[in-house]
């Protein structure tokens, strides 16, 4: 009765999964816990957390399968933004309900709001500066019109100054979402490491006991 119960439990934090995902999972540790021999909820527990600590540890496995299986879709070998940062949620989620990870949890989050508030502080600046210049190209190229028709040479410098900001301001902004797609990237690939790190050690100190 209290695999039943532990189950059921954890099949309402999977909520995130596909009924099949779900079902899946709930019939491997529904197996894992027979073949291991834990009959209370307190052993289970101490093999395998609570139900909604090994449900993170879940979501996160799934999250980075997903991002894989993208990356090897991919040509460029990288998963989505909104893929690495649902995945690097879900690592943090579980490295933050696990007693013996929390601090690295607590590590990778201050990372994280470091590097979006500089980033982000950064883009902001960035975007301005662009919006700006943007502005200043279209005016460029409103004179140089107005220029032709009293100062030819000048019209036509107004006008090449100002088509020549319009491309850089163009690509300037494919050039910001590239570096942002890269930072988070980084991000994610630490999270990912840093996650199997953990779990792998857990693992092999479970295997020595």
């Amino acid at each position: 009765m209290d695999k039943e119960n532990y189950l059921t439990e954890l099949e309402e934090y999977l909520d995130a999964l596909t009924a099949d995902e779900k079902a899946d999972v709930i019939e491997f540790y529904n197996e894992y816990i027979d073949d291991a021999g834990l009959e209370t909820t307190d052993e289970i527990e101490k093999r395998l957390g609570t139900p909604r600590q090994l449900s993170r540890k879940v979501l996160a496995d799934y999250s980075i399968k997903v991002t894989d299986i993208e990356s090897h879709r991919s040509k460029k070998s990288k998963a989505s933004v909104r893929s690495n940062g649902k995945m690097i949620w879900m690592i943090l989620l579980a490295l933050l309900a696990s007693p013996a990870a929390i601090v690295l949890g607590i590590v990778l989050f201050a990372i994280l709001a470091c590097v979006v508030a500089v980033f982000g502080a950064c883009m902001v600046a960035a975007l301005a500066v662009l919006c700006t210049f943007f502005i200043l190209m279209i005016a460029s190229l409103y004179v140089g019109i107005v220029m032709l028709f009293s100062s030819f040479t000048t019209g036509l410098f107004y006008l090449g100054c100002g088509l020549m900001g319009l491309g850089a301001v163009l690509i300037g902004f494919p050039l910001l979402y590239w570096i942002f797609r890269a930072i988070i990237q980084g991000i994610a690939n630490f999270a990912k490491f840093l996650y199997k790190k953990i779990y792998k050690n857990r693992r092999q100190g479970g295997n020595e006991k």
